[in-house]
């Protein structure tokens, strides 16, 4: 593991037509790894306002990537030579 970072959000929103709070609150975490890997992952605790009623939201998510690498070989000094 090369690197770590945490990430923390808050929104919240008032809807003004039925008078209730809309939220959604983030803790996440990501991991880079070696070779161009990384791993993330987060947990929201969210609600949503819709014709007057409050609706939970809330949920995990999880991705990861891994982009392959392959050196291109440098090409050799008598190779480039021009005659």
């Amino acid at each position: 593991m090369t690197r770590v970072q945490l990430s923390v959000t808050s929104q919240q929103t008032r809807d003004a037509f039925a008078g209730i709070w809309e939220s959604y609150n983030e803790v996440g975490v990501m991991t880079w790894l070696r070779r161009a890997a990384s791993l993330s992952g987060e947990y929201h605790y969210a609600s949503e306002v819709f014709n007057a009623r409050e609706f939970g939201t809330s949920g995990i998510g999880a991705s990861g990537s891994n982009a392959p690498i392959q050196q291109v070989p440098r090409p050799s000094l008598a190779a480039a030579r021009i005659r």
